[in-house]
């Protein structure tokens, strides 16, 4: 059967990484800023580093495929990696204004 407890490490280690990367690559940022991509000028750096996290993530996954992953894959599957990920992200809320700034669940 399905066990939702079977991806909880691992969903621990991309909250965390993400926040690791996130404050470290603000660091950066605030020492050595890149320009911003021509035609993305619309989204901020902060919203641009949530972007490219998400976009790390894009894969096409047949649907058996899928159903057969949610059966022994230690990881979540791709969309909640990365829903589930940013929806714990303070940074993430403050960074595409959301109303509810506090994180659904915030580990340190």
């Amino acid at each position: 059967a399905c066990d939702p407890h079977r991806t909880l490490g691992e969903n621990i280690a991309d909250a965390g990484g993400l926040t690791a990367a996130y404050e470290a690559w603000s660091k950066r940022d605030a020492r050595e800023g890149n320009p911003k991509l021509p035609g993305l000028e619309d989204f901020t750096k902060d919203q641009m580093f949530f972007l490219s996290y998400a976009g790390w993530w894009c894969a096409k996954v047949r649907a058996e495929h899928q159903v057969a992953l949610l059966y022994s894959d230690p990881h979540a599957p791709v969309s909640a990696r990365i829903a589930g990920t940013t929806a714990n992200s303070g940074a993430f809320r403050e960074a595409f204004n959301c109303a509810e700034k506090k994180p659904t669940c915030e580990l340190w």
